[in-house]
């Protein structure tokens, strides 16, 4: 069984090592640990402070197949071009309007 560990960040890129060094990397009956650092909003160096540390990328998916799994690495891929921190998609995106800043 995986552990995913999430941890919501604002601001706390002096404590976030220790914060993931604390974390345990072995706990019986658990065969993975994973962190996920959640951004909320931050204005610091937490995101670069997580990349350092190692931190996934996690893809949210349905059980009914909502995304391909062949479209993941277009899914994630503005995340590893730095030009994203968060990608959504959805069924119906021609029914909403895009928001870029």
């Amino acid at each position: 069984m995986k552990l995913i560990v999430q941890i919501p960040c604002y601001n706390e890129e002096h404590t976030l090592p220790q914060t993931v060094r604390d974390i345990p990397r072995s706990i019986p009956r658990i065969d993975n640990v994973e962190i996920l650092i959640i951004d909320d909003g931050s204005t610091d160096r937490k995101l670069s402070v997580a990349r350092e540390l190692g931190v996934d990328i996690i893809v949210n998916a349905d059980g009914d197949n909502q995304y391909s799994g062949w479209d993941i690495p277009d899914l994630i891929q503005p995340i590893l071009d730095g030009t994203a921190d968060l990608v959504v998609g959805g069924r119906k995106t021609g029914d909403v309007g895009i928001f870029l800043p």
